[in-house]
């Protein structure tokens, strides 16, 4: 029991208030308590079967075509599409698909990961942790080459540019393990 009554909006309602809650307390800093619950089947669904609009993996789907079922956007009104929003990263080097998932888009670049809002592009929450001595990693990572990140669930996995695999709790931006 969380102390208070059951919440009965829609997924997009919760997301948004989980979003706003977490930016009024801020997120602890470490790892999650139960940081090692399974995954669900419906969890493993959203990314082997994404729903329109959704883009779980690098490619979009497993199958790795990046082919988007979306219509909205066609041959014949693609000319009037404008910027919806730009949000700025501090690193300007993007090589990666951005994820997206009920709503938010997890965007990626070396020892970072950003949740921003799909629609307006605000910021849910960011993880950052500061980038090694190119002089003790060796190849493509000193330069500060990224692949990105994997959504599973309530989880984004990502490599550090040291070759250390982390979790982190979707939602919040904690540290699940690493």
């Amino acid at each position: 029991d969380a102390g208070g009554p059951a919440f009965h909006g829609s997924e997009e309602q919760q997301r948004n208030l989980i979003a706003f809650l977490s930016r009024q307390v801020g997120v602890v800093p470490g790892a999650l308590a139960q940081a090692g619950a399974s995954i669900s089947m419906e969890a493993k669904r959203a990314v082997l079967d994404p729903r329109p609009g959704e883009w779980p993996s690098y490619s979009g789907t497993l199958d790795g075509n990046r082919f988007s079922t979306v219509d909205q956007i066609n041959s014949t009104n693609v000319s009037q599409l404008r910027p919806a929003w730009v949000h700025p990263l501090p690193y300007n080097d993007l090589e990666t698909t951005p994820l997206v998932a009920d709503g938010v888009m997890y965007v990626t670049g070396p020892n970072q990961v950003y949740a921003l809002d799909a629609r307006s592009g605000s910021q849910i929450w960011s993880w950052v942790r500061p980038r090694s001595n190119a002089g003790e990693i060796s190849g493509d990572a000193a330069k500060g080459a990224h692949r990105g990140a994997a959504l599973l669930g309530d989880r984004i996995f990502l490599l550090t540019d040291n070759a250390h695999l982390v979790s982190l709790d979707r939602l919040t931006g904690a540290v699940r393990w690493e």
